[in-house]
């Protein structure tokens, strides 16, 4: 009995692999995980603006002028940031 229970002590507490180990190595796989879920809706929402700028010239237009501030000759660009 006096086995049994210094196993458990050292099993719970004292190895490399304890209790606390392995509950901070699942909340890192949790955290983890919750990183690639929120990556692959990134995708998702990049993918679409993708094909819509394929299909429509005015979303591609849009996004070089907001996204590079690109103009056509004879405009003028003004930045206005908060």
């Amino acid at each position: 009995m006096l086995t049994l229970a210094g196993f458990g002590v050292w099993m719970l507490f004292l190895d490399r692999n304890d209790w606390m180990s392995q509950q901070d190595a699942k909340a890192r796989l949790q955290g983890l995980q919750e990183n690639i879920r929120y990556l692959n809706r990134e995708i998702e929402v990049m993918d679409s603006q993708r094909v819509a700028m394929m299909n429509n010239p005015e979303a591609l237009e849009k996004f070089a002028r907001e996204r590079y501030r690109m103009k056509r000759d004879g405009e003028d660009l003004y930045v206005v940031q908060p």
